[in-house]
């Protein structure tokens, strides 16, 4: 992703880290983070009250369960919608657009060229990477070539101040996030009953009239595949089921 300090997010690290070290098995990596998570609840717990040691682990044993159970839940559901939601009256539009569906192990999405542009769309239903509010999003990922400088390094400072310029304001009636990333521009929008195909034609929209206007060349696939095979976190989409069925494939 963009090296862009100001927009850091410690739960992205976080994430990225435990996608790395995680099972590829969904079943005893969701064991894990849940253990993980009631692991440090029960620390905290512990150190404030040292005697109850058998009361707080009976909280944390109920705890872990109820956690684990949602987990379970959340991921089947999630992970249901992120493949079906494709097939959907909205999404399914996009094929008119000249997308067509691109499945990776358990990733799902659109992908395709328009405007010489090349795309990734999808659907996530945990949207803790983006940084937005939305409970259930689209994903618009339009790729381009990474703006250099004159020694020939990625243009952070260039990147950083166009992330500034097309910020939306915290008053703005549209519920979306605009972000330029090393070599895409990135388009988190809002996914609910009151979604249309316009709202989500309209952001793509957005994305190519800022391109043009700030001279953002395309990229092809082929440089792009390159680019995700060297760091699928930094230029892949973010969503766990991309990161580890390329894993997989490496």
């Amino acid at each position: 992703m963009a090296d862009n300090k100001r927009n850091w997010n410690p739960l992205v690290f976080l994430v990225k880290l435990l996608a790395k070290c995680l099972p590829t098995n969904q079943i005893a990596s969701t064991f894990l983070i849940s253990f993980f998570l009631v692991f440090i609840f029960f620390i905290a717990i512990q150190l404030k009250n040292p005697n109850s040691f058998i009361f707080n682990l009976e909280i944390c044993g109920g705890l872990y369960i109820l956690l684990t159970a949602c987990m379970f839940i959340s991921a089947f559901w999630g992970r249901r919608q992120h493949k079906k939601a494709l097939e959907g009256k909205i999404l399914r539009q996009l094929k008119d657009l000249g997308l067509s569906i691109e499945n990776i192990g358990d990733y799902w999405g659109y992908a395709g060229i328009i405007k010489k542009y090349y795309l990734k769309i999808f659907y996530n239903w945990s949207t803790n990477l983006s940084g937005s509010n939305n409970t259930k999003e689209i994903c618009i990922m339009v790729y381009y070539s990474s703006p250099k400088t004159i020694e020939n390094k990625l243009d952070v400072k260039y990147l950083d101040s166009l992330n500034t310029k097309y910020k939306n304001p915290w008053y703005a009636s549209d519920n979306f996030i605009l972000k330029f990333e090393s070599a895409h521009i990135e388009i988190h929008t809002c996914y609910n009953l009151f979604t249309t195909f316009q709202i989500i034609k309209s952001r793509i929209d957005r994305a190519f009239e800022i391109l043009e206007i700030e001279k953002l060349l395309p990229i092809s696939e082929i440089e792009i595949n390159k680019l995700i095979e060297k760091d699928v976190y930094r230029y892949g989409p973010s969503i766990e089921t991309f990161w580890k069925a390329m894993d997989a494939k490496i």
